[in-house]
C-alpha cells in the first residue's frame, strides 16, 4: 500500500476517533449535570413534603381557633338579631373594628 494512503486512512482514523472521543466527554458533562439535577429535585421534593405538613399543622390549628371563637359568641352576643341592620354597636366600636379588618 503506497504511503500517501496509508497517511490518508491513519488521518481518517484520528479523525473518527477525535470524534467519539469528543462525543464521549460530551455524553459524560450531560450525565453529570444530569445527575446534578437529579439530586436537586430530590431536595426539593423533600421540602415541599415539609412544606405540606407545615401547612397541615397550621390549618388543624386554623381550625381550633375558629372553633373557639364560635364557641363564645354567645358569651357576647345576648340578643339574636334578625338581620344585620338590627345591629346596634356604638360608633366607636365601629370605627375601631372597621380599623382592625383594614390592617
Amino acid at each position: 500500500m503506497p504511503l500517501p494512503y496509508m497517511l490518508a486512512a491513519s488521518l481518517l482514523v484520528g479523525i473518527a476517533t477525535g470524534y467519539q472521543v469528543k462525543s464521549t466527554l460530551f455524553k459524560a458533562k450531560q450525565s453529570k449535570e444530569l445527575l446534578q439535577t437529579v439530586s436537586q429535585l430530590k431536595q426539593v421534593g423533600i421540602r415541599n413534603k415539609e412544606l405540606v405538613n407545615e401547612i397541615s399543622d397550621q390549618q388543624q390549628k386554623t381550625k381550633i381557633i375558629t372553633k373557639t371563637i364560635i364557641k363564645r359568641i354567645p358569651n357576647y352576643v345576648t340578643k339574636k338579631q334578625k338581620s344585620d341592620s338590627d345591629c346596634n354597636i356604638s360608633g366607636d366600636a365601629k370605627r375601631m373594628l372597621n380599623k382592625l379588618v383594614n390592617m
